[in-house]
């Protein structure tokens, strides 16, 4: 189940993108880049990492495999889905202050968003 639940929040972003990509065919894409990987699990609201891609904005800004994702910019997250529309919805550039859970201590990790790598783009 936990594939399922991942594959329907990754395929409702994707689609979001694509609507966003017609309406901006001729622009440059301005969507913010994290570099992490989500693990979802059905029936449970915790949103974990469960890879952080080499050489990321997630990478560089400290964020680590297995930390909990708690709040975005202070503010509380609903879900995978929610976590990952609200990054989507930040550009290049912008500074985001993620508060995750690492071995039962809470802390703040500020990570600069990127833009998505091209070799990424075209898999």
């Amino acid at each position: 189940m936990k594939s399922v639940v991942f594959a329907l929040v990754g395929l409702a972003v994707f689609a979001a993108g694509m609507a966003l990509a017609d309406d901006k065919a001729d622009k440059k894409e301005t969507k913010g880049w994290l570099g992490v990987k989500l693990r979802a699990e059905e029936g449970n609201p915790e949103i974990v990492i469960d890879m952080v891609l080499p050489d990321s904005p997630a990478e560089k800004g400290g964020l680590k495999a297995d930390d909990v994702v708690l709040k975005l910019d202070k503010e509380d997250l609903k879900d995978v889905r929610d976590f990952v529309m609200k990054i989507g919805a930040k550009k290049p550039g912008d500074e985001v202050t993620i508060r995750v859970k690492r071995e039962g201590t809470e802390k703040d990790v500020k990570v600069k968003l990127g833009d998505f790598p091209k070799d990424l783009k075209d898999k």
